[in-house]
């Protein structure tokens, strides 16, 4: 969607992963980013942080939940 490329600067800013601009996706440029992804341990190991990091956010039910008690609802 519209906003897949906030989502890519993100996840790069996190050091998850490369994100590509569209004029820049050659396919040499993706297989360069591939490589550079699977040669370079640091970004799985910041994926994982990231996949931590949302795991521990609370359920979409629970901010509900807690939004609903606020407004006294």
């Amino acid at each position: 969607g519209a906003d897949q490329f906030l989502n890519a600067q993100a996840v790069e800013s996190a050091g998850a992963g490369l994100a590509l601009s569209p004029q820049a996706a050659a396919a040499a440029a993706i297989a360069a980013a591939v490589s550079e992804l699977l040669d370079d341990r640091s970004f799985a190991s910041r994926s994982a942080d990231v996949g931590r990091e949302i795991a521990a956010m609370p359920s979409p039910d629970h901010v509900v939940t807690v939004l609903q008690e606020l407004v006294g609802g």
